[in-house]
């Protein structure tokens, strides 16, 4: 029983994460990404 309580606990921690997410994701272009795959090393 010591973890039933936990999901609804996390719920809101779990939303914030979410549209942080896809505030982060929305900022990042095609380009950037290809960029940052080209600058890696290999």
């Amino acid at each position: 029983m010591v973890g039933h309580g936990i999901q609804p606990a996390m719920q809101s921690i779990y939303e914030g994460i979410e549209e942080t997410l896809r505030h982060e994701l929305a900022r990042v272009t095609l380009e950037d990404a290809l960029r940052d795959v080209l600058a890696a090393p290999r």
